[in-house]
């Protein structure tokens, strides 16, 4: 870097603090590299450095006002002192960053509501998932469970909680999901006797990791990178979790907390898991298990069914459990050709034909020319 370069970024720094203290000391700020600003000012000129950078930082201040991240107040301050008792009211206009409000969280949660221990283990690692699960709790070693949707992630994580009786709840992520739904947020204050505008209000995992349960993050490889670093403190040794925007308390797990991750693999919306968060978790991958399905009452001719198609070339839709569970219910609800209608419908457009006939030759003793092809690939 030459002289002249130097002494302009020196005059870009000194402008820049200058620009960000008239700006009322705002953090956005951080935001910025001064790299990109240095390369934005005319170089020929350095006396224009603090009229350029001023000029740039307040059209990035009104956008983020126009963002809503920051609003334009009316200020009145007073210069009356006891040694000056003539009073000056002076007003200013300066920007003041919105406080992210939000919607309180409930206090109760329900989702062991109606479960009474009905879940089904299945034989893995030459134990089972529950012994296996239950064993990783009793250590704390948090755990993310990879499978299919409607392969019993979450019914597995719920039954967990069950047999420790501890709190449980879980938390699904979708393309609108913020840190602030996990950790918090200030609120509308409703308590007439506390004269605050704004108070703040935990957010489950903040709730759970104060008072322990098992804390379930649904479908986590559709989260941002935001929510993954978020969990990374939590997952480590440490095991705590800092509440920046609140006031920068520090909480340290409770010993009854425990964090289960679950996703399902490749679907649309995902996105691979960095190895920085994976590496913060033992790694369970459920399957369908025919032994399990065989025990929830599930007729042998849909067993074959699931068995063909999951075998298929031409099938690539998976056949979860759930499916199964859902024909047997809606066979006994609403009929056979609704229930076989509904199945059908679980799959894509292009495999639905290859779907109807295997079903009308297992469960109809039906057969075709497509049928005896995808029969014999198996």
């Amino acid at each position: 870097m030459t002289n002249t370069t130097t002494k302009h970024s020196e005059m870009l720094l000194e402008a820049f603090k200058e620009t960000v203290t008239d700006c009322d000391g705002l953090e956005y700020h951080k935001n910025w590299k001064l790299k990109d600003l240095y390369n934005k000012f005319p170089q020929d000129n350095p006396a224009s450095v603090r009229t350029v950078v001023f000029t740039l930082v307040k059209n990035h201040v009104l956008e983020q006002v126009g963002r809503g991240t920051y609003t334009l107040v009316s200020k009145t301050t007073s210069t009356k002192t006891p040694a000056n008792p003539t009073q000056e009211v002076k007003t200013e206009k300066v920007f003041e960053k919105k406080v992210h409000v939000g919607k309180k969280v409930p206090t109760k949660n329900d989702d062991m509501k109606g479960y009474s221990g009905e879940y089904i283990p299945r034989s893995m690692y030459g134990t089972t998932d529950v012994k296996l699960l239950n064993a990783l709790y009793q250590h704390k070693d948090f755990v993310l469970i990879i499978g299919e949707t409607g392969s019993g992630k979450t019914m597995l994580a719920k039954h967990l909680a069950f047999m420790n009786k501890v709190p449980y709840f879980r938390q699904n992520i979708t393309g609108a999901t913020t840190p602030e739904d996990f950790v918090g947020q200030f609120i509308p204050n409703s308590d007439p006797a506390n004269p605050a505008k704004y108070v703040w209000c935990d957010g489950q995992l903040t709730r759970f990791m104060r008072t322990g349960g098992v804390f379930v993050v649904d479908e986590i490889n559709m989260a941002t990178g935001d929510i993954l670093s978020l969990f990374h403190s939590i997952a480590d040794a440490e095991r705590k979790l800092v509440l920046t925007q609140k006031d920068g308390e520090v909480i340290i797990a409770h010993k009854d907390f425990y964090l289960i991750a679950t996703m399902n693999p490749d679907y649309e919306g995902t996105k691979p898991l960095n190895l920085a968060f994976k590496d913060r978790f033992r790694i369970i991958t459920l399957d369908h298990s025919d032994s399990v399905e065989k025990k929830l009452n599930i007729d042998a001719k849909l067993l074959d069914v699931a068995e063909k198609l999951r075998t298929s070339e031409e099938i690539q839709t998976p056949v979860s459990t759930r499916d199964l569970v859902k024909y047997r219910d809606d066979n006994k609800n609403y009929g056979n050709q609704v229930a076989k209608a509904f199945f059908k419908n679980n799959f894509d457009s292009t495999e639905q034909t290859v779907v109807q006939e295997v079903m009308d030759l297992v469960l109809d003793n039906k057969t075709s020319t497509k049928t005896s092809e995808v029969l014999e690939d198996n």
